[in-house]
């Protein structure tokens, strides 16, 4: 197999697989040095399999449990490497275990400037929104909004209100949030109704 850049294509990949569990964009691929031709010949070789359009998985890693979640991350970098997404509202939520929350939709948070040419994919529902970095933090490997930005974005368009409640009473939050962020967040949840809706129509 051909070197790009003096590293292993394989071993460019694998770095990008062990972060994201075993899935990664053909762009970000690109980015690393590994182009489509090579692409092609590794999935030939049985190494790669293709997942969805513009997304493979390296062959040694499993199914993960997680792998909706990431082909739901990794669907905006499909043609470009550098379109970020993060898990936001009642998905990120999920992922903080503060609540009994289960969603059936995939919420992930793009930049309000991305324009992207594909659909999202089945399940998978698009916020447009603009955030500072201090919103956005890992979770278990996955890019998504922190749990103060997650609580925020839920009361501010009335969604699932009855897992923020549910998240402002477990014991867990407390440690998740600063003393401000929890002041902050009760006092926006005890607003009235009429209030909140021209905060969103501003927003």
């Amino acid at each position: 197999m051909p070197r790009q850049g003096g590293r292993n294509p394989v071993e460019a990949l694998t770095d990008l697989a062990r972060a994201q569990d075993g899935l990664f964009a053909a762009s970000q691929a690109a980015a690393a040095g590994v182009d489509r031709h090579q692409l092609q010949r590794l999935v030939e070789q049985k190494l790669l399999e293709r997942d969805r359009p513009g997304l493979y998985r390296l062959a040694p890693f499993p199914e993960s449990d997680r792998a909706e979640l990431w082909r739901a991350v990794l669907w905006p970098t499909f043609q470009r490497s550098d379109r970020p997404a993060a898990l936001s509202d009642g998905t990120a939520l999920g992922l903080y275990e503060v609540s009994t929350i289960n969603p059936s939709t995939i919420d992930i948070a793009i930049p309000r400037s991305l324009r992207l040419r594909r659909e999202p994919p089945a399940g998978v529902r698009v916020n447009r929104r603009d955030y500072e970095p201090s919103d956005l933090t890992v979770i278990s490997g996955l890019p998504a909004t922190t749990l103060y930005r997650t609580l925020i974005d839920l009361i501010m368009n009335g969604r699932d209100l009855q897992f923020v409640d549910e998240a402002l009473t477990h014991a867990r939050t407390a440690a998740l949030l600063t003393s401000k962020e929890l002041r902050s967040i009760v006092a926006l949840r005890g607003l009235d109704g009429q209030l909140l809706a021209m905060l969103r129509n501003r927003s």
